[in-house]
This record gives C-alpha cells, structure tokens and sequence, in this order.
C-alpha cells in the first residue's frame, strides 16, 4: 500500500509488483492475488506467479 496523490487529495491505494521475484511480469492471467497471514504472522496482501510459484508479499495493514 501506498499514499499517492489524486484528484481528491491523498488516498491509500494498492500499488501491485510489476514482476515476481524470477523476473516474470506480474498481471491480468498471469498471478494469483491473495489476501492472509503472512510469513510474520500479520494479514498482508500476495501475489503467486502462475509461471513460477513464486510469492511476493506487499507490506502488512
């Protein structure tokens, strides 16, 4: 998550990876998005490549 500017002030808003960890792009038929605990224990948003398997975990709320 991140705080960007927008037409209506700052607003949080979900800035997704551009590719895994192996290099793979990240989009639409090509990740699986998750939403649960992560490695640390706190609930975190994921995307798993479906050319890897690998997973990348964005920042915990």
């Amino acid at each position: 998550m991140a705080t960007r500017p927008t037409g209506r002030g700052q607003e949080t808003v979900e800035i997704p990876p551009e590719r895994c960890p192996n290099g793979h792009e990240i989009g639409p038929g090509k990740v699986i998005v998750g939403y649960g605990p992560n490695p640390d224990g706190f609930r975190a948003r994921s995307w798993l490549c479906r050319g890897c398997g690998a997973l990348t975990w964005d920042q915990p709320d």
